[in-house]
């Protein structure tokens, strides 16, 4: 199976803004997703768009972040109750052009897979 995840233009460069503005630490944004199925493939078409402000997290720095427990409740509910699969995005500054996951993320993502 394929996924795409198709943005518009507008909610692309708003989502590169939030993410790269400040690269002085973390950022991350979630997107919620009506799906289509396309033969072979599954087309995420974004319902909506949540920008994490610095309040959003219980911890935040430029070698991590950590979502405040009740914010990640809240998205996962509203995902949920409008069946709406989770894309996460969150920034590794200083990493260069060459970004892949960390550790930390392979782990907090499969305990994050478990759980839901």
């Amino acid at each position: 199976m394929e996924y795409e995840l198709v943005l518009t233009p507008a909610r692309r460069a708003e989502l590169c803004r939030h993410l790269l503005e400040d690269r002085s630490r973390e950022q991350m944004a979630v997107v919620l997703c009506g799906r289509h199925r396309v033969g072979n493939r599954i087309r995420l078409l974004p319902r909506h768009l949540i920008l994490m402000p610095p309040e959003a997290f219980s911890s935040q720095s430029a070698g991590g972040l950590e979502l405040d427990q009740r914010v990640q409740r809240d998205i996962l509910r509203r995902g949920a109750a409008e069946e709406l699969s989770h894309v996460d995005f969150h920034t590794h500054p200083g990493d260069g052009p060459e970004v892949g996951f960390s550790g930390i993320d392979d782990r907090n993502e499969s305990a994050l897979a478990r759980y839901l």
